[in-house]
């Protein structure tokens, strides 16, 4: 029978005793790098596997950290769960993903869920219009980042991206193309992200003396499929040049256009979203804007740490700013 490996073997070892073994694991007590090294080296040669369930007793900590995400098959967010999980991971924390869809009842089950004694905090890419249906769920002092959006009300952490000048400039270049029929296909509505976007499109209308038309702001879901129709309706309308609010939906535009260009009384001028080369288009928009999404999940895993190691500390909210590239293709 082979004896199974404890921490004393471990602190035998390392010339140490189980007190300092002990501090390492949980990084409870300042311990010397040298002594630090020494012990962690002894864990890999012996092969010790450390108690999990044991150390959360302890320390009061789960080292997990739940992250709320409304859409994982958009590439936009999966960039931002890898670059989460790679700092979390250096920090010791595993992520726990939750994929909502979109959906406000699945959101708010996995926060109640999470929040209960699973992990540590939560970084949240909320689908909800308001953060005190969140705030309503979380045990008092709950760690919480919110990420990419900002619902109203929000008390929180957070880092998000300011499109509102990206959005403005592109509109602006297409009435300078000389397009006065803009359509624009938009996210679902009570997203802060999806505010901020359209009433940069109606202002740059304004500011270039265009009047500002319902018929011509159709609706999507921002997720895969949902601008085929709102898509449609604009080209009934005789849209000349179409802004697509994010990068899923702009995809999905791009394809059809391409595909149906046989049919098309002429050709639309595009601008939409882009998540880095993965996002690849046949038909050669006249914009794309870009996000830095994976600074911001980089901004958010740190923020959630220092969260963590400093309860007390004042809420932090961070900005980035989205870019437009324009094209040569008149």
């Amino acid at each position: 029978m082979v004896n199974k490996i404890n921490i004393r073997d471990v602190a035998k070892r390392s010339g140490v005793s189980i007190a300092t073994v002990s501090h390492v694991i949980n990084q409870t007590k300042n311990v010397s790098p040298a002594t630090r090294e020494k012990v962690e080296n002894s864990i890999k040669e012996l092969g010790y596997v450390i108690n999990s369930a044991a150390r959360s007793l302890k320390t009061g900590t789960r080292k997990m950290i739940g992250c709320i995400i409304p859409d994982i098959s958009n590439y936009f967010w999966a960039v931002i769960i890898e670059e989460i999980e790679d700092y979390l991971s250096s920090c010791g924390y595993h992520l726990i993903i939750i994929n909502t869809k979109e959906t406000t009842e699945k959101e708010l089950d996995g926060i109640k869920l999470l929040s209960s004694g699973i992990v540590d905090g939560l970084i949240v890419g909320s689908t909800v219009a308001d953060a005190r249906e969140i705030d309503a769920l979380l045990p008092e002092g709950f760690p919480v980042v919110f990420i990419d959006r900002a619902p109203e009300h929000c008390v929180h952490d957070s880092v998000i991206i300011s499109n509102y000048a990206s959005m403005f400039d592109a509109v602006t270049t297409l009435i300078h193309r000389g397009h006065q029929n803009i359509g624009y296909i938009a996210g679902l509505a009570r997203l802060s992200t999806s505010k901020e976007r359209l009433q940069a499109y109606k202002d740059a209308l304004i500011k270039q003396g265009l009047d500002v038309k319902d018929s011509l702001i159709q609706c999507g879901d921002s997720m895969y499929m949902s601008a085929l129709k709102p898509l449609n309706r604009l080209l009934e309308l005789n849209c000349s040049a179409i802004v697509i609010s994010n990068n899923v939906m702009a995809a999905d535009v791009m394809n059809y256009l391409y595909r149906e260009r046989e049919r098309l009384p002429a050709k639309i001028d595009i601008i939409g979203y882009q998540e880095g080369i993965r996002d690849t288009y046949i038909t050669q928009p006249v914009g794309l804007i870009s996000q830095p999404s994976q600074r911001m999940g980089q901004m958010a895993a740190q923020q959630m740490i220092n969260r963590i190691q400093n309860m007390d500390a004042p809420i932090q909210n961070f900005t980035l700013s989205s870019a437009l590239t324009l094209f040569d293709n008149n």
